[in-house]
């Protein structure tokens, strides 16, 4: 009776030891996030200073809306369910759409017009339209849920965190070999190997933090930049803003893919909370979540955002719902008083690069675990795919930094060295072509030859549309790849009329199981 009356109080502004640990580990998280594509521009010549005072502080707004909303939404269920034991959803940023956002979309507006404003809108303008397809997408999300294949969802999801981002940032986790290998011992030690770290039995990421940043003072390899406290306003429109919502549209082909793979990751989270015991509505996560982007871009903030898949881990944690309510809270503070790049210092990338691996890893196993063994194939094929953007992203910037510009001369000297077209090719649009290819897969796996033909066909029209293979986003793209795939469809099709009736039903994982095995 007592625990009942007492879900009609505030129970939600009290910190318990798993929602300290958890707001220790969110707060870092997205406080560092926040700098990735600050810190990606800078080193293409966009002055730090403006994109800190300028691009990032609108994300505060959309992240305490959020905040208030998953910290409501959690209490609504603990109060339907009579359980004080329920997690709030894990909302953040999302950083494989803020590194594309940055590459692909603001640096080449900044060398094309060498304007910081421009740049800055392109950013703000590409958030905003995510949030219009979240909350497009959010009345048809039981729909999405049926139309694409669960182990392509999975795919997808681990193509962005466990292949692309971990590629990225992880390779930062010896931008200081000292503070990299110690942040990894710790989370190895404490995480892998399940070791209590201290009496007190802190956690692991909270012990290397503490450990990391005093090493690093005393070394040298961390410094902090007191810059003062300065008032800065959390909304601050980008100018020229309504004339790149139109402009933006030529990058549909990396805002859509980023897209969809921000809805497949809303839709991962629900299912990934609802397996831990708290049930959330998909509807109103995609329309929450999309309401936050357009806040965001409005206000000129240039970080995209989605729910996290990690709700399970956060509860194990013990984290239930304070640590949500402070963390924005935290961050709006932070930001408005300018304190945003003495926060970044106090999480350098080596921890953070530590913190990338454990969590992709995490997200690597759970697809693996959650697709079906007849479908390890298609995840295997799909995983490779964002290492062609990888390549990509890192020439470009190269290029700009050396100030060289992609003409075709130099593409051509690319091309000869290490097949810059078709590389190129497959970067474009790499997370639709994940999704594209492995929904293809899946449905080969299990005959549905005419469903796998649709896939085809729907590659034929994102291709020719720009949205895969193509840098640009407009009528007639990639034509070559448009009839590519196509051919496919055909190619699928005629497969179909061939196969015997008696085979079209069954599975055909049973021929690529220990083939060497058979031999023998």
């Amino acid at each position: 009776m007592a625990e009942s009356s007492s879900m009609f109080k505030p129970y939600w502004f009290r910190v318990n030891r798993g929602d300290l640990d958890a707001m220790i580990s969110h707060f870092g998280v997205n406080i560092t996030d926040m700098a990735i594509p600050a810190l990606l521009l800078a080193g293409v010549g966009i002055p730090l200073d403006f994109s800190v005072s300028h691009m990032l502080p609108g994300f505060s707004l959309g992240f305490l809306l959020a905040g208030l909303w998953v910290t409501w939404s959690a209490r609504r269920l603990a109060k339907k369910t009579g359980r004080l034991n329920v997690t709030s959803q894990v909302f953040g940023i999302n950083v494989p759409s803020a590194t594309a956002f940055s590459i692909s979309i603001m640096l080449p507006v900044y060398q094309l017009t060498h304007n910081l404003s421009a740049c800055w809108a392109s950013g703000a303008a590409a958030v905003f339209w995510m949030g219009i397809f979240k909350l497009v997408s959010a009345p048809f999300s039981k729909y999405i849920r049926r139309l694409i294949p669960r182990p392509a969802v999975m795919t997808v999801f681990a193509a962005a965190m466990y292949s692309y981002l971990s590629m990225m940032i992880v390779v930062r986790l010896f931008s200081s070999p000292l503070l990299g290998v110690i942040s990894l011992a710790i989370v190895l030690c404490g995480v892998f190997a399940k070791i209590p770290l201290t009496r007190w039995r802190l956690s692991p990421f909270l012990v290397a933090w503490i450990i990391v940043l005093a090493v690093g003072l005393i070394s040298g390899d961390i410094d902090i930049q007191w810059t003062g406290m300065h008032l800065t306003s959390p909304w601050n429109m980008a100018p020229h803003f309504g004339s790149y919502l139109v402009k933006d549209i030529s990058y549909f082909s990396i805002i859509v893919p980023m897209s969809v793979y921000a809805i497949l990751q809303d839709l991962a989270s629900v299912e990934a909370a609802k397996r831990v015991g708290d049930g959330y509505s998909v509807v109103n996560t995609l329309f929450m979540d999309g309401v936050c982007s357009l806040i965001i871009g409005v206000s000129g903030g240039i970080i995209p955002t989605v729910m996290y898949a990690v709700h399970p881990s956060y509860k194990n944690l013990g984290a239930r719902i304070s640590y949500h309510f402070w963390v924005p809270i935290v961050m709006l503070l932070v930001v408005i008083a300018g304190l945003s790049m003495p926060a970044i210092d106090l999480f350098p990338w080596s921890l953070r690069a530590a913190v990338i691996a454990y969590v992709s890893i995490g997200v690597g196993r759970a697809a693996i675990t959650n697709i079906e063994h007849r479908y390890l194939n298609a995840f295997l094929l799909g995983i490779i795919i964002p290492g062609a953007y990888l390549i990509q992203s890192t020439i470009q910037e190269s290029l700009a930094a050396l100030k060289i510009q992609l003409t075709p001369q130099v593409i051509e000297v690319l091309d000869k060295a290490i097949y810059w077209e078709p590389i190129s090719g497959m970067a474009n649009g790499f997370l639709m072509l994940v999704l594209i290819i492995t929904a293809m897969s899946v449905c080969l796996i299990d005959r549905k030859f005419i469903v796998a033909a649709l896939w085809s066909l729907f590659g034929a029209l994102s291709a020719w549309l720009g949205l895969i293979n193509a840098p640009r986003f407009g009528w007639g793209e990639a034509p070559s790849y448009a009839i590519a795939w196509l051919a496919g469809t055909v190619v699928i099709l005629l497969v179909w009329l061939g196969v015997p009736r008696a085979l079209r039903s069954s599975h055909a994982d049973t021929e690529m199981e220990h083939p060497i095995s058979r031999e023998h």
